[in-house]
């Protein structure tokens, strides 16, 4: 069940990402250390 929660959950922040442009350095930095705090 958590794995469908992630999968769909990266599946929305996939379409709002390219929605606004795709990826760029600062985002990919922001989620790396959203990742981190969350975890920590």
């Amino acid at each position: 069940m958590k794995q469908k929660i992630f999968i769909a959950g990266s599946a929305l922040i996939s379409l709002v990402v390219n929605l606004f442009g795709g990826w760029d350095t600062a985002l990919e930095t922001l989620i790396l250390f959203m990742g981190i705090d969350w975890f920590t």
